[in-house]
């Protein structure tokens, strides 16, 4: 009897230091799957105090945002049949293949490259707002839009004042700001007068 207590405690306590160790090790994983459309953006969200926006950055970011909402219009203009929806979708697809045709001029003066493709994430956004059709198609291509154009703007802003851009690049977030705040507006004017 002796011997059975301290073996008992002894396994107690490994039992016990082997779920503490357990439990410090399971730590909140973050889910991979993108929120889903209407939540999420088609744009990178804003840079944090850590991530400076850098020339680079900028770029990347302002393309991909303008390459998504030219696919999503794209799609909005063959799939919708609202015609506010149809009208916000074509002008979209004008002013932002207007915005990349600038913006890789200004990315080619300060020797920055483009990417030639939407990332995994905003291609598949892309692919589920095209699985929807009808009044639903636009309501969530409309939130969409919403969404995406608050942050770019904000990302936009951020650029216009920012000194580590070059000066093309914060005259070019300059220039572009008043459109984006227009598409910004349309949507919001539908949104309302949808609900």
């Amino acid at each position: 009897m002796n011997r059975i207590v301290p073996c008992l405690t002894a396994c107690a306590v490994f039992a016990f230091a082997g779920a503490a160790w357990t439990q410090a090790q399971q730590k909140e994983v973050p889910d991979p799957t993108p929120p889903p459309l209407g939540t999420a953006s088609f744009v990178p969200p804003p840079k944090t105090q850590n991530e400076p926006l850098t020339s680079e950055s900028f770029v990347v970011d302002a393309a991909v945002a303008s390459m998504t909402e030219i696919e999503i219009g794209t799609i909005a203009i063959e799939k919708s049949a609202t015609p506010e929806v149809k009208q916000l979708a074509r002008e979209m697809v004008a002013d932002h293949k207007a915005a990349l045709g600038k913006l890789k001029e200004v990315a080619a003066a300060a020797k920055i490259a483009l990417p030639g493709t939407l990332d995994v994430d905003r291609q598949k956004q892309k692919d589920e707002l095209a699985r929807h059709s009808g009044p639903a198609f636009d309501q969530k291509f409309v939130d969409s839009v919403k969404q995406a154009h608050h942050e770019t703007v904000a990302l936009f802003e951020a650029a216009e004042k920012s000194s580590e851009l070059t000066p093309a690049l914060r005259e070019y977030a300059a220039s572009s700001l008043p459109t984006l705040r227009e598409h910004e507006r349309m949507a919001k004017s539908i949104e309302t007068a949808g609900r």
